[in-house]
């Protein structure tokens, strides 16, 4: 009987210690969280195009794991003033003329105390929405998507490049300026089904501006619109195709094509 209750007794305390080595083995790994402060209060989820942005982030709970993070935004230098402005940007591999500062993907050296908050100034501005003008004030919009733009990305990784526990990332849309604002959410709005049509074609063809118009020149005046405003259309849609048709002749052939018509 003793002898079994030893034998017990020594089987618990060999679960004991392995429990405590096991504990001891698995990496620790803490929330990562990434605070974020801007002198205009909370940042909105959809900014306007080319809109300045300037924001605080204060990153904490890096894993004890980590070697290096990786920061990255698709905010936009402006002015040669850095994105990234770091304190003691030293302690993180970098100077302060590093290139990396102005970069939109940027890595910082784990610094020698995780248990210190990062604190990073983040300066940019939101991308532009790229817009073709190319005769007096006709605008060609280029389709591009407007959300999923990233605000921050905080990643951390160990010394073999592996992801460390969950990366905290912040996204927003942007906003178009207003002459390129796309009118596809408005269309529906227009009764008459062959001015629908036209306006449909308008904003296939980039012309979102001019199909903007006739939505809303065919929401004022319903009832009379509808003959004015589909000659209207046609017209616009001629003047922007003489236009690029007249573009295009214009541009010269590269060289490697006229050596093929000096060959036929």
């Amino acid at each position: 009987m003793k002898i079994a209750n030893m034998a017990a007794f020594t089987f618990k305390r060999i679960i004991l210690v392995l429990t405590i080595l096991f504990l001891f083995a698995v990496p620790v790994i803490t929330a990562l969280n990434v605070e974020v402060k801007s002198p205009e209060g909370q940042l909105s989820p959809v900014l306007n195009e080319g809109q300045k942005i300037e924001y605080q982030m204060f990153v904490t709970g890096l894993p004890q794991q980590t070697s290096f993070i990786l920061l990255e935004t698709d905010l936009e230098p402006y002015n040669n003033t850095p994105l990234w402005n770091i304190p003691d940007v030293e302690r993180f591999g970098l100077s302060n003329t590093s290139p990396a500062l102005m970069q939109k993907k940027i890595q910082l050296a784990a610094p020698s105390d995780l248990n210190i908050p990062i604190v990073i100034t983040v300066s940019g501005k939101v991308p532009s929405i790229k817009q073709i003008i190319p005769w007096n004030g006709v605008v060609l919009c280029n389709s591009v998507r407007y959300t999923g733009y990233r605000l921050y990305s905080v990643q951390p990784y160990d010394s073999k490049g592996y992801a460390v526990g969950n990366g905290d990332t912040k996204t927003f849309s942007i906003k178009p300026e207003s002459d390129c604002i796309p009118p596809s959410d408005r269309i529906d709005m227009v009764k008459d089904a062959d001015l629908k049509k036209n306006i449909q074609d308008l904003s296939n063809k980039g012309l979102w501006q001019e199909a903007n118009k006739l939505i809303d020149y065919s929401a004022a005046q319903p009832g009379t619109v509808t003959y004015l405003v589909y000659g209207v259309s046609i017209v616009i849609v001629g003047f922007v195709m003489f236009v690029i048709g007249y573009r295009t002749k214009k541009c010269p052939k590269p060289d490697y094509e006229q050596d093929i018509d000096r060959e036929v």
